[in-house]
C-alpha cells in the first residue's frame, strides 16, 4: 500500500478523462465534516465495473458518524458514462471539500462500508495497523492525523485545479 504521500490527487470534473485513459482506474473520495459533532465522514468510492454493460460506472456514497457507531447512509450511484456519474453525485454533494485520489486495486467498494477508523488506518498506512482494542487516546490521535493528512492532499488538489 502506498502512503498518502504518494496519491495522485485528482479532481471530479477529471473523472471522464481519467476512465478514459485508465478504464480500471479506482478512486475513493474523502470529506470529514468537523462543524458536526461528531465530526461526519464522507466517503465515496468510485470505479467502471466490467461486468455490468448497461450500467458501469458506479460510485458508492457513504456518510457516517466518525464514532464508531453503525450511524450512517448509503447510496449507490450507477450511470451509462463517466460523464453522467460526475452529473449525478453533483446532485448528492458539493465536490469542493473532497479529496479524490487514486487507490490500489486491492481496494474494493467494500472500503466504504468500513466503520470510519478502520477505513482510515486501510487507506492511510502511516497511521499503522488498526487493532479493535486501540485505546481512545490513541484513535483520537489517529484521527488527528488523518484530518492532517486530508487537508494536506487538499492543499494539493487545490494546486492542480
Amino acid at each position: 500500500m502506498i502512503k498518502s504521500n504518494q496519491l495522485l490527487v485528482q479532481t471530479l470534473e477529471k473523472l471522464p478523462q481519467l476512465f478514459i485513459a485508465n478504464p480500471d482506474i479506482k478512486l475513493m473520495g474523502l470529506w470529514i465534516d468537523n462543524q458536526n459533532e461528531p465530526s461526519l465522514l464522507y466517503a465515496i468510492y468510485l470505479e467502471k465495473d466490467d461486468v455490468s454493460e448497461e450500467l458501469p460506472y458506479r460510485a458508492q456514497l457513504a456518510i457516517g458518524e466518525w464514532d464508531n457507531t453503525n450511524n450512517s447512509e448509503e447510496y449507490f450511484i450507477e450511470a451509462l458514462t463517466a460523464s453522467r456519474l460526475v452529473e449525478k453525485l453533483r446532485s448528492f454533494i458539493d465536490p469542493a471539500p473532497f479529496v479524490f485520489f487514486e487507490v490500489p486495486k486491492s481496494i474494493t467498494m467494500d472500503v466504504v462500508n468500513m466503520y470510519p477508523d478502520p477505513m482510515m488506518y486501510k487507506l492511510f498506512p502511516e497511521l499503522g495497523e488498526f487493532e479493535a482494542s486501540l485505546d481512545q487516546n490513541d484513535l483520537l490521535d489517529a484521527r488527528k492525523q488523518a484530518n492532517q493528512i486530508l487537508n494536506h492532499l487538499h492543499t494539493k488538489t487545490e494546486s492542480t485545479i
